[in-house]
């Protein structure tokens, strides 16, 4: 179950806009430790080379912590299911001539088209892996608003100033 509203900044990126909203910022926010550039044992060999092409990417920007490996193997796995969806969707336009079938009635006359359950699963995915891309910021938007804690790594010193100044 999600919660209502908006999802709360991160502390870090509160801090480095002067605190706009003056509200109390959480003193005891957890930091977990940096994880390890292995991929999970349970992933396929097309959602290890994902995992072996993004996690250094995040890790060198201090993004891949202990708490975000669950979450980046869960979208590891998401593409490799994504790209197995993507080649049956580009055989079904090559071969069926669409991504649909059609629905007859009992004369055998076409009343509609009916899109195959896969092309479900296929949007489903994509949609499934953005909230992921959003979040460790692989698009360009949501790059403007990730903060990275490898670049700010000097201000933990500032931070607690600020942090205790508030309290």
């Amino acid at each position: 179950m999600t919660r209502p509203g908006r999802k709360p900044k991160p502390t870090a990126l509160k801090l480095l806009r002067g605190n706009p909203g003056k509200r109390k910022l959480n003193a005891h926010e957890p930091k977990p430790s940096e994880a390890s550039l292995d991929p999970p044992e349970w992933l396929c060999d097309v959602a290890r080379e994902t995992w072996n092409r993004l996690a250094p990417l995040l890790a060198n920007a201090g993004l891949l912590t202990e708490a975000d490996v669950q979450t980046l193997a869960r979208y590891c796995d998401m593409t490799a299911r994504w790209h197995a969806a993507r080649k049956w969707y580009e055989r079904m336009e090559r071969e069926e001539g669409g991504l649909g079938f059609p629905i007859t009635d009992k004369d055998g006359k076409v009343r509609c088209y009916q899109t195959w359950p896969e092309t479900t699963e296929y949007h489903r995915l994509a949609k499934a892996m953005l909230q992921i891309e959003q979040e460790f910021g692989f698009t360009p938007s949501a790059r403007s608003r990730v903060v990275s804690p490898k670049k700010h790594t000097a201000q933990d010193s500032f931070e607690a100033f600020l942090l205790k100044r508030q309290a």
